[in-house]
């Protein structure tokens, strides 16, 4: 039994127990606008700002939970008023991404003709 006790330090378990079931939602929104992008090809600067706005959701939103796990940890609890603003920026900017996210889903592209490749003009033999 002494040999399953293993100590370390609980730094990267309290990171890991942070990052990794906070990551799952944000990859799945990661890959469902991946794919909606993928198939139906909106435009690009859409697509971009729906990506740094969930990966900045994604980031506030951890940077808050680190700060109150390692505040504590230290002896002293973090400012009520500024973990409820990180974590009202973090949800902000999952809803725009959410929102922009519908915008990918529901836009439909303008139809037009289909640009043809451009090509050399046809090279005439007698000159």
């Amino acid at each position: 039994m002494e040999l399953l006790r293993i100590n370390v330090s609980s730094d990267p378990f309290i990171l890991a127990s942070v990052v990794i079931p906070s990551a799952g939602p944000t990859a799945l929104l990661l890959l469902v606008g991946w794919g909606i992008q993928r198939y139906r090809r909106q435009p690009y600067a859409l697509f971009v700002a729906f990506v740094v706005l969930v990966l900045f959701g994604w980031t506030t939103g951890l940077v808050a939970n680190l700060w109150i796990f390692f505040g504590f940890r230290s002896g002293g609890a973090p400012p009520f008023a500024s973990l409820a603003i990180l974590f009202s920026v973090a949800g902000i900017a999952h809803l725009v991404g959410l929102f922009l996210l519908l915008l990918l889903a529901i836009l439909r592209r303008t139809s037009g003709p289909i640009p043809e490749p451009t090509s050399a003009p046809p090279v005439d033999p007698n000159l």
